[in-house]
């Protein structure tokens, strides 16, 4: 169940993107699947963020966006 003041996704790169970006990670939980699910606090202007990501119009240095995505990797992977 998603908390009001959280915003939870399935999208790894999403997730990592928001990581990436500064947004604080609460938790990564499995859905019974395999599925994780990320949820982060949730923040004024996250859909206009979002939307960027989605066509191309997001900028996020690609160093960050590895050490992102390197960290939710070792969360799911510890979660298993």
């Amino acid at each position: 169940m998603e908390n009001a003041d959280e915003f939870t996704t399935p999208d790894f790169y999403i997730a990592a993107f928001l990581l990436a970006k500064g947004h604080k990670l609460i938790s990564a939980h499995h859905d019974g699947s395999k599925r994780v699910f990320f949820a982060f606090d949730d923040f004024e202007g996250r859909k206009d963020l979002l939307r960027a990501f989605l066509y191309g119009e997001a900028v996020v240095e690609p160093q960050v966006f590895i050490t992102a995505i390197k960290s939710l990797k070792q969360v799911i992977h510890s979660r298993d």
